[in-house]
């Protein structure tokens, strides 16, 4: 019962956010710490014993990403972001914000799923974790080497649906049918967050904060008067999955 009152908080959080947001057209910044810090913060309050490992794993994904995944669809036109720090962007691409975002983004993302659905009460890290950190800095590693020697090679068309292929569809699929136990929490939190991402989309659109300036995506949708491509829809309905898929299998001894 105290679960289901939580949850319900938090989706009242989320509905008072959206008129807030609209009514005073709030920045990428405020925006970010409202949708994905503040229940963030509730649900670690809630349950502290988490903090630390989801603090852990939060920031090694999101860093490494923003700075391989960011970087490439900016240059490639494929989405670009405000800032509101003078346009100061890391290597000529990222926005500060942007990193605040991803990280805020993963947490609020382990943490739900944390609070609501794992079962382990226990504050602990599986020796996974090393092969993560290695393969996100092997990443990084060939990121920079490319970037350095030739930056032209980063501008890659149909970026996005390569990215969501590679990284979401692949993973998710060999992660769930290796392990089907995982498919009921994965369901029920991509359930939840798909209308919670689909409305944050919505806003964020709506206010400017972010847009898709490029035209080499498969498709477009228009959802409610707000237009974006296909490939970002497949970001909302997947995005989730492959996220916890390869947090379980990275957190978790899985047999």
């Amino acid at each position: 019962m105290k679960k289901w009152t939580d949850l319900i908080i938090i989706s009242i959080m989320f509905i008072i956010e959206i008129i807030l947001s609209l009514h005073f057209k709030f920045n990428y910044l405020i925006t970010t710490l409202l949708f994905l810090g503040l229940p963030s913060v509730y649900l670690t309050l809630r349950k502290k014993i988490i903090f630390k490992k989801d603090l852990i794993y939060s920031v090694l994904i999101s860093f490494p990403v923003v700075l391989v995944v960011n970087y490439i669809t900016t240059v490639s036109d494929v989405w670009d972001d405000t800032t509101m720090f003078w346009g100061f962007r890391l290597l000529n691409a990222i926005h500060i914000e942007t990193f605040i975002w991803a990280f805020l983004y993963s947490y609020f993302i382990i943490v739900f799923y944390e609070y609501f659905l794992h079962r382990d009460k226990k504050e602990r890290t599986n020796k996974r974790l090393k092969n993560l950190v290695f393969i996100l800095g092997a990443i990084s590693f060939i990121f920079g080497v490319i970037y350095f020697l030739n930056k032209e090679l980063l501008i890659i068309q149909h970026f996005y649906i390569i990215f969501v292929v590679l990284f979401f569809f692949i993973p998710t699929g060999s992660i769930l049918i290796k392990y089907p136990k995982l498919i009921k929490n994965v369901t029920l939190e991509s359930i939840y967050f798909v209308f919670f991402l689909l409305t944050y989309e919505i806003v964020a659109i709506s206010l400017g904060l972010w847009s898709f300036p490029g035209n080499s995506y498969i498709g477009m949708v228009s959802v409610l008067g707000v237009t974006f491509p296909f490939e970002e829809l497949l970001w909302i309905l997947f995005c989730i999955p492959a996220f916890l898929c390869v947090y379980e299998f990275f957190d978790d001894k899985l047999e």
